[in-house]
C-alpha cells in the first residue's frame, strides 16, 4: 500500500519580452515536472514489493555487467489514485515512460517496532490528469473540455 506519493506537477518556461522601459514576460513553454516522483510504501511481511522494484533495476540495467537496456523495453506506465476516506475516487495522474532513479537505503533495527517502509524514486517523461491530456503521437496535446479557442481555465469546459 502506499502511503505517501508526490503528485507530478508543471512549470511554464517564460521568455522576457521588454516594450520600452517595460519587461513583459511571455509564455514560451509547458514543461512536466516528473524528474524525481517519489513514492512511500508499507512493506509487507515478505519483502514482495521491494523484490519487484530490485528486478525492475534489474531488467533496466544488468546489475553485474552495467549494460543497459532499451528504454522502451524498461519504461513502466504509473497510475496515481487519489481516494477519499470511503475508498472513492476523486482524482487521477498516469505517468508515462517511467523509469526507476533510486531505491531508497532502509533503515533497520532490532529495537523497532514502527513499520518498515520502502521509498522509490521514479522519473516519468509526462503525465496526463483528470484535466490533461498529452497524445505523444499527435501535433498538440489538448486540454480536456477547453477548447483552445475559448478563454476559460483549465477544467471549467465539460469533460
Amino acid at each position: 500500500m502506499c502511503e505517501e506519493v508526490q503528485i507530478p506537477g508543471m512549470a511554464m518556461a517564460n521568455k522576457e519580452y521588454n516594450v520600452g522601459p517595460w519587461t513583459h514576460y511571455r509564455n514560451t513553454n509547458l514543461q512536466f515536472l516528473g524528474q524525481e516522483i517519489n513514492f512511500t510504501f508499507y512493506t509487507d511481511t515478505n519483502w514482495e514489493l521491494r523484490e519487484l522494484f530490485e528486478n525492475w533495476f534489474a531488467m533496466t540495467v544488468d546489475p553485474t555487467s552495467k549494460q543497459s537496456y532499451w528504454p522502451n523495453d524498461t519504461w513502466g506506465t504509473i497510475s496515481i489514485n487519489a481516494m477519499d476516506l470511503q475508498d472513492n475516487y476523486r482524482r487521477s495522474w498516469v505517468l508515462h515512460e517511467v523509469t526507476p532513479k533510486v531505491l531508497n537505503l532502509q533503515p533497520m533495527s532490532m529495537g523497532s517496532v514502527g513499520v518498515v517502509r520502502t521509498t522509490l524514486i521514479v522519473s516519468a517523461t509526462y503525465w496526463d490528469s483528470n484535466y490533461i491530456e498529452v497524445d505523444m503521437g499527435a501535433p498538440e496535446g489538448k486540454v480536456k473540455g477547453v477548447n483552445k479557442n475559448e478563454t476559460k481555465g483549465a477544467g471549467e469546459g465539460t469533460g
